[in-house]
């Protein structure tokens, strides 16, 4: 895998998690990225057994923990 790829995986990987902190749907994430739903789907299935997650807010949990995801305003 390239650097380019494995960055834009990893922006992907980070616009899914940002999204479902924020209550966005698969869809709207899709929009922003000119994919389908069932595309974000796929990709989230993959995320949630890559991390050991039951579900969205499960995989957002171990975002947290991990540091993927920092709080709001902090920096």
């Amino acid at each position: 895998m390239t650097e380019a790829i494995k960055a834009s995986a990893e922006e992907v990987e980070l616009a899914i998690l940002e999204g479902f902190r924020s209550g966005v749907t698969e869809r709207q994430i899709g929009l922003q990225f000119g994919v389908t739903a069932a595309a974000i789907t796929k990709r989230a299935k993959k995320m949630r057994a890559k991390y050991g997650a039951v579900d969205r807010a499960h995989l957002v949990a171990i975002a947290y923990d991990i540091g993927l995801l920092k709080p709001r305003g902090a920096s």
